[in-house]
């Protein structure tokens, strides 16, 4: 399939293109007792596991607490249970987690288990309202700097990644990085088959959803390849590989309903986009790429899509230098197309919160992290109503505004009762550069140099909203 791009988040709404939402703030009950927490997040139903970030390269001190948590109210959230082995050490990288309804996973993947950052999963199950120990896995075939222990569920089945494998036996294809997959069968968790790709290098899970596990190789810090495994009859077998892809390093990845999504910032600030890969027999090829454009100046680098939501977060990147709260910025799909709601943020005061750096979703639970808010990055999570969140689609007060980008003229579509009638033009900087009155059906930007401007649309009602554009 050719890559295509379409105008991305087109519609204008002028009811929520300011919509902030914070959600309901929670935290460990041991104030100074934790790190980063917020960093790993996993959700089911109206309980949230958060833990600590995990740093591969050991960079900074790892939580050494996970903690569950259930939202009982329309702003209460009540911790109901902190998981803390006795046999940890500060370097274990103890946090990567996942839940289920009846068991509960969390990895230490640089734990030394008989040989240095083998790694380790250690899993609970639910006893009533109490989590009781259940048994602490290993991979069968454990060797050094394996990093065992990054957990996913689907139904009975656990998978769990190990993206420092290799070749254990002559009989193992070459290859780094590796799943393992265990099945519950009411009694125990049985290990089961080692997924593998040969001559892959760190391969890493990605995520697993309707009966396909899907995974991203890692070739270097600028290229990646996606690879999938589809479940039949409780087997998995490799059912497709995507080209070699070039892409930047801080760029994230999610997996929805079929579909690869990748985020792509190598033209921040003045545009980013959001590619999508689809299964075509046994290769999975990009298909259409969507421009982002956003309310902020910040570099987005994350992508979280759950059913019809998208979700885009940040690092610490801004095209002005002062430190603010991070954003997520909340997008529906609307007739095919992605179309902006609303945006997520902290409540802290300090800059650098980290907001976004987890982000989980199941039902109308969203939970997001904030691991560097407060002080010394101790660290919350926020629980947000993901169906309170929820704008409605764009109807009387919004513009179709094309094409974008744009090269010379700007179009106006009016879908509404009201009536444009001013349009104001920022630069990046915040800067106004022009105003437009007049023949507001469109405005010619042939006099302006590349990059990104803002556009503030005042309609005859009074109503004000915001809106991006790319010019080329």
């Amino acid at each position: 399939m050719t890559a295509t791009l379409r105008n991305f988040f087109l519609l204008a709404s002028f009811s929520s293109a300011f919509a902030q939402i914070s959600g309901t703030p929670f935290y460990p009950s041991q104030p100074g007792m934790h790190f980063g927490i917020g960093g790993s997040v996993s959700v089911s139903g109206n309980e949230a596991l958060v833990g600590g970030p995990y740093y591969p390269d050991g960079a900074q001190q790892p939580e050494l607490l996970v903690h569950l948590f259930e939202k009982t109210g329309n702003n209460t959230v009540t911790q109901m249970a902190t998981f803390n082995p006795d046999d940890l050490l500060p370097a274990d990288g103890f946090g990567p987690s996942s839940i289920n309804g009846n068991f509960i996973a969390i990895g230490a993947p640089q734990q030394d288990q008989g040989f240095t950052d083998a790694g380790s999963l250690y899993l609970y199950q639910r006893n009533g309202a109490q989590w009781n120990f259940f048994e602490k896995i290993t991979a069968p075939d454990a060797a050094a700097n394996d990093r065992f222990g990054m957990p996913k569920f689907m139904g009975n089945f656990l998978f769990v990644g190990a993206s420092g494998d290799q070749s254990s036996s002559a009989s193992e294809s070459p290859h780094t990085g590796a799943v393992y997959v265990y099945y519950f069968d009411g009694t125990a968790w049985n290990f089961q088959l080692k997924l593998l790709v040969e001559n892959s290098v760190n391969l890493s899970m990605l995520d697993v959803d309707d009966d396909r596990l899907v995974c991203v190789e890692y070739l270097s810090t600028t290229q990646v390849r996606f690879h999938s495994f589809a479940l039949n009859t409780n087997t998995l077998a490799l059912e497709g590989s995507s080209a070699i892809l070039e892409k930047n390093i801080y760029d994230g990845f999610s997996y929805e309903d079929g579909v690869i999504y990748m985020i792509e910032s190598d033209n921040w600030p003045s545009g980013q986009q959001v590619k999508t890969f689809s299964l075509n027999g046994n290769a999975w090829t990009q298909g259409v790429s969507y421009p982002v454009v956003n309310l902020t100046d910040q570099r987005y680098v994350g992508v979280y899509v759950y059913q019809n939501d998208m979700y885009l977060s940040a690092n610490a990147d801004y095209i002005l230098l002062a430190e603010r709260n991070w954003q997520v910025l909340h997008y529906k799909k609307n007739n095919g197309d992605w179309v902006y709601q609303d945006y997520y943020i902290g409540t802290g005061n300090s800059g650098d919160d980290g907001f976004g750096s987890g982000i989980a979703r199941d039902g109308n639970s969203l939970v997001i992290g904030a691991p560097y808010q407060g002080v010394l990055n101790t660290g919350m999570a926020y629980f947000i109503d993901a169906s309170l969140a929820t704008a409605e689609t764009p109807k009387n007060t919004s513009f179709v505004i094309y094409p974008n980008p744009v090269q010379d003229k700007l179009y106006f579509k009016n879908n509404g009762i009201a009536s444009i009638a001013k349009v104001d033009i920022f630069a990046a900087d915040g800067k106004q550069i022009r105003s437009f009155d007049s023949d507001l059906e469109e405005i010619s930007l042939a006099g302006f140099d590349r990059g990104m401007y803002l556009l503030k649309i005042t309609a005859d009602d009074g109503t004000i909203g915001y809106h991006k554009i790319l010019k080329k």
